[in-house]
């Protein structure tokens, strides 16, 4: 699904060089080498593994050390700024200035410092010895100068800041976004109307351009022209708490300004331009921005979301749990802020704290849906089909239509009822799935799977697993359920091209392995299946009992097919049709490279049995050379 934070982003494609990775997920305390080298090797491992807490610990560490280190002094400078402490950034800032005055992050964020306490001058100063290297350095220190103008109150000034900025295309919706904002701020909304409408021309799919355009166009008495914009985008992005949120607004006619202070318009531009960043795959400068944007508005919650993005692309769980316990609670974001928090509890392996947030949201949630198809996929997740079971049951009463995207809800209950051997509920709701969603690929692999494992309805089975594989033919489970249909059909050689497919994408999976040696062992290829099989058991299954039958097949092999079994592949063990006493006469089909010793330890259980099956088999065996593969050999009775 497509994060809640990714859609409040905008737009813009800037590309900037990344940082050293860092980041921190907990907080334990840490042990400090004595010397130097030893802290700063552990800083950077600690970076490396993007613990950025830890990490300017260290680095702070070894500075102590060696106090003038410039190295060390940017390290510590930047990895403050990406934790969000910037005030203790600050004094590394002045530092770096002091050898390289022409470092412009450093300028910005002495330059927002200002800004911050009210020093309009003394920000704008900052700003402006910034060099301006690069288009993104350029446009961040002229938009946030044009902000200390405005809260100067100078919309002249703040509004020739804007104009006389000349860089690539895309800077273009900043531009006039930001212009438009400082205009609207300042009370001149004909200037606010024509730069947010030529902003909004060329961007529709910023939430806070789409926002300034449609709110200002109620303004104007033209609210339709507003909501229209508003369709357009919930196109894209549909049931967006925030423009939801917007919508209402204009249609309850209520006003709402759209930057309060000069403060927080200089936060919007860190913000917009650190979400655009973030699109970029980077997480480094865009966290910088984040942070530095909340340090001027601390409440903005479209800022805490989209860092909330990107500490989840870092896989920082504890720190994005962290900024949504501080989200504002009336923020529209709540709701699905917590539920996102909840499955990142989960994610660190606090199950039971993750199911009671998630009881406690869905409690009080005015539409508890997101809630409890949350927590009952986390009660499944954990193998707890019971508890599942029963909140499925809920989700789907109170479904009103059913719609298409609601087979999830059965085929998840499927499972539910699949695992506490409750068939012929589970078939109910896969085919109900189905019915909904025709040819679902996930559906048709489990529903076709278990009637294969169940030995029933097989034909039906390998129709509707071979039509998932052409939907998915790169997914290794599905080929693992085709390889294992044709197994149960007994057509051993089909089976083996499928599951060596399969083993080769899912080459971790003791499941796929052990499938591939029973494949291998009915295709007469009985080291390689021994080999699987070791592979698989050595891969240490969680089912006891797939375990257990892995460690016999390695003692005992497979059990002969029973008579009634029928194929036609090398390797294969059948019976024939009924010999001249009447008696059942057991066959074997030969594989490439296999002799009558390996055939006789493997279905006789003694090597020296071979001599059995060569005075049987005179008539069809070569005078001298190896067994021809694909020759029957009769075998002898087995007592």
């Amino acid at each position: 699904m497509r994060s809640l934070a990714a859609v409040v982003l905008l737009a813009g494609a800037i590309i900037v060089p990344s940082l050293p990775s860092s980041a921190r997920e907990d907080t334990e305390s840490l042990r400090f080498a004595r010397g130097l080298s030893g802290n700063f090797l552990a800083a950077r491992i600690a970076a490396d593994d993007k613990d950025t807490l830890a990490a300017v610990q260290f680095f702070e560490r070894a500075l102590g050390k060696d106090p003038t280190n410039p190295v060390l002094i940017q390290q510590a400078f930047f990895l403050h700024l990406m934790n969000g402490d910037v005030d203790s950034a600050l004094p590394y800032a002045a530092e770096i200035l002091q050898f390289d005055s022409s470092n412009d992050l450093a300028r910005t964020v002495l330059g927002i410092s200002a800004l911050k306490q009210g020093n309009y001058g003394e920000a704008i100063d900052e700003f402006e010895e910034a060099s301006g290297k690069t288009p993104l350095e350029l446009l961040t220190n002229q938009l946030l100068a044009a902000w200390a103008e405005a809260g100067k109150d100078d919309l002249t000034g703040a509004l020739a800041r804007v104009d006389m900025l000349e860089g690539p295309d895309w800077y273009e919706s900043f531009r006039s976004f930001h212009g438009g904002l400082i205009a609207d701020h300042l009370g001149n909304r004909e200037q606010a109307f024509q730069r947010i409408a030529r902003a909004y021309e060329y961007d529709q799919s910023a939430l806070r351009i789409v926002e300034g355009f449609a709110r200002l166009q109620a303004l104007k008495n033209a609210p339709e022209k507003g909501q229209a914009a508003i369709r357009a985008f919930k196109q894209q992005a549909p049931r967006h708490p925030y423009m939801d949120r917007v919508e209402a607004d204009l249609e309850a006619g209520r006003q709402v300004d759209l930057t309060t202070t000069a403060r927080n318009g200089a936060a919007e531009v860190l913000f917009g331009l650190g979400s655009a960043l973030g699109r970029d795959g980077g997480t480094e400068l865009p966290k910088i921005y984040l942070q530095l944007s909340l340090y001027l508005n601390p409440r903005s919650d479209l800022a805490i979301m989209a860092l909330v993005d990107i500490y989840n692309q870092d896989e920082k769980y504890a720190e994005a749990v962290k900024l949504v316990d501080a989200l504002p609670q009336e923020s529209v974001f709540s709701y699905a802020a917590k539920v996102e928090a909840a499955r990142n509890l989960a994610r660190m392996e606090q199950v039971d704290e993750a199911i009671r947030r998630l009881t406690n949201v869905a409690r009080v949630a005015e539409d508890p849906f997101s809630a409890n198809l949350t927590l009952a996929n986390l009660l499944r997740f954990e193998k707890r089909f019971e508890e599942a079971n029963a909140i499925y049951d809920i989700i789907i009463e109170g479904v009103e239509e059913l719609e298409q995207r609601h087979w999830s809800l059965f085929y998840s209950r499927a499972i539910t009822y699949e695992r506490t051997d409750r068939w012929d509920a589970a078939e109910a709701d896969f085919r109900k799935a189905l019915e909904l969603f025709p040819d679902q690929p996930l559906v048709l692999n489990y529903l076709g799977y278990s009637f294969v494992d169940k030995g029933i309805n097989l034909d039906e089975a390998l129709t509707m697993i071979q039509k998932a594989v052409e939907q998915r033919p790169d997914e290794g489970f599905i080929l693992d359920s085709l390889g294992w249909a044709y197994y149960q059909l007994g057509r051993y050689e089909e089976a083996v091209t499928e599951l060596e497919k399969a083993a080769d994408k899912m080459a971790g999976d003791p499941l796929v392995l052990d499938h591939l040696g029973d494949a291998y062992w009915r295709a007469g290829r009985i080291l390689e299946a021994q080999f699987q099989w070791a592979h698989a058991r050595d891969l240490e299954p969680e089912d006891a009992d797939a375990l257990a039958k892995i460690l016999a097949k390695l003692e005992n092999g497979l059990p002969p097919l029973a008579p009634t079994k029928v194929a036609a592949n090398a390797g294969d063990t059948v019976v024939d049709l009924a010999n001249d006493e009447g008696k059942a006469q057991q066959t074997h089909i030969v594989a490439e490279g296999e002799s009558l010793w390996d055939i006789a330890k493997a279905l006789l259980g003694d090597g020296d049995a071979f001599l059995d099956i060569l005075a049987l088999n005179r008539d069809r065996l070569p005078e001298n050379g190896p067994l021809v593969a694909g020759t029957e050999l009769n075998l002898p009775d087995r007592k």
